[in-house]
């Protein structure tokens, strides 16, 4: 599970990343290269063995949640949970993740948990929750010109002049 605020351990770069696990240094670097990591790991004084300090202090939320990206891409399970997984990094990087998780999904269930559009565009199902019940569900196509609520989601999170949006009842 990735979660929108991760847990880092007051431990190095590999160890935040293998958790443990035996995973090859070669493998932790590829997944931060997919990950948009490269650049910070590489400015990093002890590089993969560099403390990462308690709760990860020094680094940004958005650090946080691509080094949980890059915990699940060294050892990728069957089922994984995204909860707002993306919310902190920026629409270029999300991009490049959302490219990356499009790879992941040809062999794993995802199940993302988002409130940005973009993070769920691709899904083959999209279920809408209020209040803990399934108020819609289907793919995303179905709603670019409907007054549900999917489609207030997307009235929200993209300009209204690039797609014809039914009026609200």
């Amino acid at each position: 599970m990735v979660q929108q605020d991760p847990v880092i351990l007051a431990d190095s770069l590999l160890e935040n990343i293998c958790l443990g696990r035996e995973i090859s240094e070669a493998k932790v670097i590829d997944a931060l290269k997919q990950v948009k990591l490269m650049d910070w790991f590489q400015s990093l004084p002890g590089g993969l063995h560099t403390l990462m300090g308690e709760q990860g202090k020094s680094l940004s939320a958005g650090q946080k949640q691509l080094l949980a990206l890059a915990r699940i891409l060294v050892d990728i399970p069957m089922l994984l949970i995204l909860d707002e997984a993306t919310a902190s990094i920026d629409s270029g990087t999300e991009q490049a993740i959302q490219q990356v998780l499009q790879q992941v999904r040809k062999n794993t269930t995802l199940v993302v948990i988002a409130h940005r559009l973009s993070t769920i565009t691709s899904a083959d199902k999209i279920l809408v929750l209020d209040r803990g019940e399934i108020i819609e569900q289907g793919h995303i196509s179905n709603y670019w010109n409907t007054a549900d609520a999917i489609c207030r989601c997307i009235s929200y999170s993209r300009p209204v002049m690039n797609y014809h949006i039914a009026p609200l009842s």
